[in-house]
């Protein structure tokens, strides 16, 4: 493995750093200060890296059925207590018109004003 160009988070996925970090043997002790006395370039990127592990906290036993559901339960309750409520567009209804009953109307309009206006 190409350890000489890793980065902290790139040494914090890598599992044999993390079996280093967390449950230290005498191979991965001698592994390391090996790498670091031919590496010294890299010290600032391990104890960055070692810090990292050493933070993280990794639960390894699954999640039952009923812990899944409360989870999943309080994220959809933080999501809806969080977000604007979203606004229904108005319902726009169709215009519903009488066309030949209009066109009547108007006409009928026309020639009663012109007959009113003849008078």
């Amino acid at each position: 493995m190409p350890y000489e160009t890793f980065t902290p988070v790139d040494f914090a996925l890598d599992e044999r750093f993390r079996q280093w970090v967390r449950n230290p043997t005498l191979e991965t002790i001698v592994f390391w200060e090996d790498f670091l006395n031919q590496n010294p370039q890299q010290r600032t990127a391990v104890a960055e890296a070692r810090q990292l592990v050493a933070g993280l906290k990794v639960n390894t036993t699954p999640a039952t059925p009923q812990q899944l559901a409360q989870l999943w339960s309080r994220n959809r309750a933080e999501t809806d207590a969080n977000s604007r409520p979203i606004r229904q567009p108005e319902r726009v209804l169709p215009l519903r018109t009488n066309a030949p009953l209009l066109r009547r109307a108007a006409v009928w309009d026309g020639l009663l004003l012109i007959a009113g206006l003849a008078w």
